[in-house]
């Protein structure tokens, strides 16, 4: 269930950029959207068999999504299937290398490579991905993301509207039990499929 409202807040936020720009609730909407599937890459890491496949998969969606992101949005930054990889990355770290100052290194590491490759939502997303990770008591949760959101947008200077991820933790304490099953070839077609799909209404109406 937690991807599926990942997948339509995320496409509510696109229509609402591409079509809609002036009707903020579209926006609203589709700030829902990241932190449900900074959540599912956490979940992903757990249950996952084969860690390197799982990256691999990641990565490859990133690139074949990277050209239709850029004509859809005309942006130069990278997708946030990137973030999401860097996310994953950051788990790993964390779990795998134990000497403390080496560990935070890493971390610290991937984190800046997040904002000099200029990553959509950058260290802050990185970051969310690794706290659903590291924090298991579901009420910190809700206060962690709360005040890594609250930060990022002061420190970043991210638009304030981007205040309402911090309830996407509420929804998922709420929805993560309820269980549906996606084919593997539609979660990770949606991502390049549904921009490609959006881009070519976007040059129709444009013609």
């Amino acid at each position: 269930m937690i991807k599926i409202l990942a997948f339509l807040t995320m496409l509510i936020d696109h229509i609402g950029i591409i079509f809609f720009p002036d009707f903020p609730i579209f926006c609203i909407i589709g700030r829902l959207s990241f932190p449900l599937f900074a959540y599912g890459i956490s979940v992903g890491y757990k249950y996952t068999h084969n860690y390197f496949r799982y990256a691999v998969r990641l990565l490859f969606l990133a690139i074949i999504s990277q050209i239709p992101y850029y004509y859809l949005f005309e942006l130069r930054n990278l997708n946030v299937c990137f973030t999401l990889l860097a996310g994953l990355v950051l788990i790993k770290i964390y779990d795998v290398i134990k000497v403390a100052w080496l560990r935070w290194t890493a971390i610290l590491g991937v984190l800046f490579l997040t904002e000099i490759l200029n990553c959509s939502y950058g260290l802050y997303g990185a970051l969310t991905i690794l706290i659903f990770h590291i924090v298991s008591d579901e009420n910190i949760l809700v206060l962690a993301q709360a005040v890594l959101t609250f930060i990022s947008v002061i420190v970043f200077r991210i638009n304030p509207i981007q205040l309402i991820a911090a309830l996407s933790p509420i929804l998922i304490m709420f929805f993560k039990n309820i269980n549906f099953k996606i084919n593997r070839f539609i979660q990770y077609s949606f991502y390049p499929g549904h921009m490609l799909i959006l881009l070519l209404i976007k040059y129709s109406f444009s013609l």
